[in-house]
């Protein structure tokens, strides 16, 4: 009966610790968010805003849709490791914060391959072509791994995520610039 009490009140004391607001910390809990407005290199109007989304032990959320591309193809996508769109080469490499040196598929660990390889997009009978993924291989928070102040980039060929470095993704298209979203208080 007394470890039967004991676990109870154990059990109350920290219902009320963990759901006092006071006692939290709004980084560590809270939603983090960034875009990216996408814009092309080239005289092809490519144009689109791409979303992130942390959640704290849930991941990265990746959405967002890109328009004026080729219908029915398929696009590599990409974060790439600088912040600059100024032109193709600017973006620099992709994003390998596990200093893999490999890329390949989304969703190996950041020591087997590139944290910013995402999958392919492929565009619909309208040229537009949305990307829907979440990760735990990329992070907001200031961290190694946190994409804010990097760049993702569209590539003109669909990746096969075996070609070193970069899956045969083919020339830049567009970019984008990852920065954070104020959150409104």
């Amino acid at each position: 009966m007394r470890k039967n009490c004991l676990t109870i009140l154990g059990i109350t004391v920290s219902l009320l610790f963990f759901s006092c607001p006071a006692t939290r910390d709004p980084i560590d809990i809270g939603v983090l968010r960034a875009t990216a407005q996408m814009q092309s290199f080239g005289e092809v109007d490519i144009s689109g805003t791409i979303d992130f989304s942390e959640v704290i032990m849930h991941g990265t959320h990746i959405f967002g849709d890109i328009q004026g591309l080729e219908p029915n193809r398929i696009y590599a996508i990409h974060i790439h490791e600088f912040g600059s769109c100024e032109d193709p080469d600017a973006p620099g490499g992709h994003f390998d914060p596990g200093e893999s040196g490999t890329h390949g598929p989304p969703g190996l660990s950041p020591g087997a391959g590139h944290a910013g390889d995402l999958p392919n997009i492929i565009a619909g009978p309208g040229g537009i072509a949305r990307i829907d993924f979440v990760t735990n291989a990329l992070g907001l928070r200031d961290s190694d791994f946190s994409v804010i102040g990097r760049t993702i980039v569209l590539h003109s060929d669909e990746d096969d995520f075996t070609t070193q470095p970069d899956g045969g993704a083919g020339i830049p298209l567009a970019c984008g610039i990852i920065e954070p979203v104020e959150e409104e208080q």
